[in-house]
């Protein structure tokens, strides 16, 4: 396994484990902004290592910002 494979695992493991601090679980409901803005950071930085991982190459942005918002929200539902 590539070294940016592991990063990658790892991060998505923390985002996911960050995401479960938002579900509410007999906890104080979080803000519906700030639960949007996290998860927006979350998908960003998955994105972000998606494009790592294929060196940054041009014309996938979308592609990489689409499969990271779906990668986090299977996490997101997967720790509800």
């Amino acid at each position: 396994m590539d070294i940016h494979d592991s990063e990658y695992d790892e991060t998505l493991h923390r985002l996911a484990a960050h995401a479960r601090t938002l579900a509410p679980q007999g906890r104080q409901e979080v803000a519906p902004e700030t639960e949007q803005r996290a998860l927006r950071e979350m998908v960003a930085t998955a994105a972000y290592y998606r494009a790592e991982r294929r060196g940054f190459t041009p014309g996938t942005e979308l592609d990489d910002w689409l499969a990271a918002e779906t990668e986090i929200g299977t996490q997101v539902r997967k720790s509800a």
